[in-house]
């Protein structure tokens, strides 16, 4: 076993895991939500802003 040290054992410890299991651990949401965006919006071309 590993001693780990620093500020976030916890943290550090699931990587260890993940990486010996060969697996991954993502959260996808975020980047299926911007896909969506991508897919959905639309361009609209305006004056440009000047202050």
């Amino acid at each position: 076993a590993v001693d780990l040290h620093g500020e976030y054992p916890g943290l550090y410890r699931r990587f260890a895991e993940i990486v010996h299991a060969g697996v991954s651990d993502v959260d996808v949401s975020p980047l299926r939500l911007v896909a969506d965006i991508f897919l959905r919006g639309r361009t609209t071309i305006v004056e440009p802003f000047v202050e």
